[in-house]
């Protein structure tokens, strides 16, 4: 029967919204976007509308050395000030009441701009049979031979050509950026270069080496050292780290391309002098490496991220025995720093061993991991650890954690298994961001805050219940929960955010505990199937004009759903001027729709009442309309049945 129901239910939500695609909403007007820089560089960002009761949302993203933060969309309250340098897009669109959103409008500017040139550095490419070495003249990391299309980010600007001499000759030659030199014959050059733009201030100079012999040839940069086919940094300290592939934003460090096993000694013998290898720098493998194998000393106590950015997945590893730092083992694709916390990036089968204590920023973002255990040993896991762990299915973390960093599992798609441990507090911004296969979650009694967006797209949530120790709910906490059919809010929270429930489209039914005193905007938006609303609050809650909705979808929302109010508050809730738009205002008793007798709680006393009031035939209180359809009938005793056995 409910099945039947259902079906029902859904043809006529589907005609609707055919109806509705017949008739659409008016387009509201775009915001504008006004950007003003001082002296300084700040830049000033105002946006406008000419309906001065529309709302508008932005973002920003910002691109700053080849790296992008992406924002969040944040509601407009007055001008923003960006001091940050970078190149910037700002995003906006408005909102008016009874129309659709406008389009969206972006204007970029730059903050703190510094009109440069980005730096060269020569590569050395192939042997050439007739020609000897060919050695190209480059400025991307990721391309040898022909300069990407420049980026619209003016802080720096691509070069166009170059400057070069070889042996400090003093002859300087001007060669295109992606175009080649030959060195026809065996020796070591050193080519100084730096690098011109048409209306822009010139590079840096940089200084490769090149080395060419009948059997070996490799590029890098100056102070650079190759040891055994390894490019080292040297310190006058007696101390040594495997450089990294990036010498500085946007330009190479050397291009080697590893293969093969990688054995890194715990000395250097150079030139008499000894120096001790303690640290891998960050990228230090890079996007050009082929290895099988890596062997690390017991040296080496400090590792940077990323070091095998693109991936390692049949990689064996080898941690020399003694090494305080990290576990021995064989056949595992993570090294897991416990002294500086920095982990390696894009590895598979991770075993994670319980000397380790701190998983770190982006640990193992992209790995094809399918299960991960936290053992007892790690109390932080920092932001971004499993990000985008599109295959990890299940995560068992242990009691020990005791601080949980933001967006740790975001994107992780097929999960569907993950314990909250007691020992936290707070249920970071973004944790389960898109986890589309976790249907449930455990929240425990230690949580007493669910930070913004953390449940944010969670399509197949279906069984939340928050805890009373929760008292703070942040902005967009599950917003696009579309599996999700009802909530609870606990008491103690005073304040539902903006969008918190927002494009909850199966979310039939919500709680709202007398401790509420205000609920933002579109909290409860694009609900469409919402059909009751209980609110314990004996003042009704100050309402945003648009918290169930920025059109007329509103309007609806207010002709299907009942909201349920204490008996004494249902003339305030009908004066408000935004609770007031509902419909039907009925007044409850003791625990709220369903608890029949008025004792304080919902019990199966409570059906056997409503069947004795309904077989009586008597006139009934409006109070028992259990489904909050207007009407008091067998169906209302139906409806108390699902809410006993956890339905809606």
């Amino acid at each position: 029967m409910k099945k039947l129901l259902f079906t029902m239910l859904l043809a006529l939500t589907l005609s609707a919204i055919a109806t509705a695609q017949d008739e659409p909403n008016p387009i509201t007007p775009a915001p504008t976007i006004t950007v003003t820089q001082d002296p300084n560089g700040y830049c000033l960002v105002e946006i406008t509308h000419e309906d001065p009761e529309a709302i508008i949302f932005y973002f920003f993203e910002r691109s700053y050395f080849n790296e992008v933060d992406y924002s969040e969309w944040y509601e407009y309250t007055g001008p923003v000030i960006f001091s940050e340098p970078g190149y910037y897009v700002v995003r906006a669109y408005a909102v008016v009441l009874g129309m659709s959103p406008s389009y969206e409008v972006d204007v970029p500017f730059n903050v703190d701009a510094y009109k440069g040139t980005i730096a060269p550095l020569a590569y050395a490419h192939l042997i050439d049979e007739q020609n000897g070495l060919k050695v190209h003249f480059i400025a991307n990391v990721h391309e040898y031979d022909l300069v990407a299309i420049p980026p619209s980010d003016e802080q720096y600007t691509w070069p166009e050509y170059c400057y070069y001499q070889i042996n400090g000759t003093g002859e300087w030659q001007r060669i295109d950026i992606g175009d080649y030199i030959y060195l026809p014959d065996y020796g070591d050059y050193t080519i100084e270069l730096y690098a011109c733009a048409d209306g822009y201030s010139n590079s840096r100079t940089t200084t490769a080496v090149v080395h060419y012999d009948p059997d070996n040839y490799y590029s890098v940069c100056e102070d650079d050292i190759v040891y055994n086919g390894l490019v080292y940094i040297t310190n006058s300290d007696g101390t040594a780290k495997v450089a990294p592939q990036y010498y500085a934003p946007l330009t190479p460090h050397f291009y080697i391309e590893y293969e093969g096993n990688v054995v890194i000694p715990q000395v250097l013998s150079i030139e008499g002098e000894n120096y001790t290898v303690t640290s891998i720098s960050k990228h230090a493998f890079g996007w050009h490496s082929s290895i099988t194998g890596l062997s690390i000393p017991k040296t080496v106590t400090s590792i940077g991220e990323d070091i095998f950015y693109n991936g390692c997945s049949c990689l064996t590893l080898n941690v020399e025995d003694g090494n305080p730092a990290y576990d021995s083992r064989d056949n595992c694709n993570a090294i897991i720093e416990t002294a500086t916390n920095k982990l390696i990036q894009g590895c598979v089968n991770t075993v994670i061993p319980n000397t380790v204590t701190i998983i770190g920023k982006k640990a193992l973002m992209y790995a094809d991991i399918v299960n991960i255990d936290i053992p007892n040993s790690v109390t932080t896991i920092e932001d971004q650890a499993f990000y985008a762990c599109h295959l990890l299915e299940s995560a068992s973390i242990a009691n020990s954690v005791t601080s949980f960093g933001k967006r740790v599992f975001t994107d992780c798609s097929s999960l569907t298994n993950v314990n909250i441990p007691n020992s936290l507090t707070k249920i970071s911004e973004y944790t389960f961001m898109h986890c589309n296969n976790l249907k449930d979650i455990d929240i425990p009694n230690s949580i007493t805050a669910i930070e913004y967006g953390a449940f944010y797209g969670c399509s197949s949530l279906n069984n939340v219940i928050i805890p009373n120790s929760v008292s703070e709910i942040g902005p967009s906490a599950y917003m696009m929960c579309t599996s999700l059919t009802s909530i609870s809010i606990p008491e103690g929270v005073a304040t539902i955010e903006r969008g918190t429930f927002q494009g909850c489209s199966n979310l039939a039914s919500v709680t709202i505990p007398g401790t509420v005193t205000s609920i933002g905007s579109l909290a409860l938006a694009a609900c469409d199937n919402l059909t009751r609303i209980t609110c314990h609050a004996e003042t009704p809650p100050s309402v945003h004009s648009q918290t169930f909705d920025y059109n007329s979808n509103a309007e609806a929302l207010y002709e299907q759903a009942t909201l349920f109010v204490p008996n004494e508050s249902v003339e305030a809730y009908r004066a408000h001027e935004e609770w007031g738009k509902f419909m039907r205002i009925v007044p409850f008793i003791g625990a709220g729709p369903g608890d029949i007798n008025g004792d304080g709680n919902i019990a199966i006393g409570d059906v056997t009442n409503l069947i004795d009031m309904l077989l009586a035939g008597e006139e009934l209180p409006a109070y028992v309309d259990v489904n909050g359809d207007g009407i008091v009938t067998i169906a209302d005793v139906t409806a108390l049945i699902d809410m006993l056995l956890g339905g809606n």
